[in-house]
């Protein structure tokens, strides 16, 4: 009893690390945050630019937090699958660059909306950078150069490492409050979350 008493507190305790790691700083990876940083719940995904899954899973995700405010925040973490998408850490670039002008959930919309376009090109910086001006960067010059220098790919591959070391294989991955969980099982790992604090005694 003891035994299976310490295994349930190991595992809790695990659990909450994840979390603090996964949700992090922006001293971290990359850091993209929608909601207040007190909501009561963490909705972290793992995503790629170029995945058909994610952008069929970003719609059910964004609805998803519009239903939870303010009670939720989101969390965006890049990872981009190479081995099977050549235009994917591009567009994660890219996507660094429109968020460091303040526009990373505008640009991201349209990455998903535009996705059969831009991952089927050999080079697809024009359509980024017609995508940026669709959005209204401001310095499309520094969006263009932080694109061919891939400004941002060291924090990319940390997302990317941070995500292997938490349990992600592929794309699209989802942690609600620390616990992994599939796109079916989100709303109702945040249900559970919600449940919980609004407990008596909470």
């Amino acid at each position: 009893m003891k035994y299976r008493i310490g295994l349930i507190f190991s595992l809790i305790i695990l659990a909450f690390g994840v979390w603090l790691s996964l949700a992090g700083s922006q001293d971290t990876g990359t850091f993209h945050q929608k909601g207040a940083d007190d909501a009561q719940v963490t909705l972290i995904e793992f995503t790629d630019f170029a995945c058909q899954e994610c952008r069929q899973a970003q719609q059910l995700i964004l609805s998803l937090f519009e239903k939870y405010q303010p009670r939720i925040k989101l969390v965006f973490r890049q990872f981009p699958v190479t081995s099977i998408h050549t235009n994917s850490l591009p567009a994660a670039i890219a996507s660094e660059a429109a968020g460091a002008q303040g526009k990373f959930w505008e640009f991201s919309r349209v990455l998903f909306d535009q996705q059969e376009a831009w991952s089927a090109v050999n080079d697809p910086t024009e359509l980024f950078v017609a995508y940026a001006r669709q959005v209204d960067i401001p310095d499309i010059s520094r969006f263009r150069l932080d694109i061919v220098d891939k400004t941002y790919k060291t924090e990319i591959l940390s997302d990317m490492r941070l995500g292997n070391e938490s349990g992600v294989n592929v794309p699209p991955t989802f942690f609600v409050n620390g616990e992994k969980v599939g796109l079916n099982g989100v709303q109702l790992a945040i249900e559970k979350v919600l449940s919980r604090s609004s407990a008596p005694g909470r």
